[in-house]
């Protein structure tokens, strides 16, 4: 079962992460994802001087593995599993909530 494309995540069905026998509704990179942006706001109140530079250059960095990653899969035959999809999902996820956490509190 494929569900409907949204603006969250498209929900490819063979791409996500299974629960109980069922696909959850976001793929496992967006899990990832997400679930890193709530840590990296979380980590983002323990982790109190950084560099704005700092932040742009380490967000930039986890950006790679995800690009790396994505591109391998649409650009050539090799496929992805859903744990490296989480985990590249997480490492950017978590830059970009402590970017956010340093743009909210500064």
């Amino acid at each position: 079962m494929k569900f409907p494309r949204s603006f969250i995540c498209h929900g490819d069905d063979e791409r996500c992460f299974r629960f109980r026998g069922k696909a959850l509704p976001i793929c496992s990179r967006c899990f990832g994802f997400y679930s890193g942006i709530v840590l990296g706001v979380v980590l983002g109140v323990f982790i109190f001087e950084m560099s704005p530079l700092y932040l742009f250059i380490l967000t930039l960095l986890t950006l790679i593995p995800l690009a790396v990653d994505g591109s391998l899969q649409e650009f050539t035959s090799w496929e992805s599993n859903n744990p490296l999809r989480f985990m590249t999902g997480i490492l950017l996820g978590t830059m970009i909530g402590l970017d956010i956490y340093w743009l909210v509190v500064g």
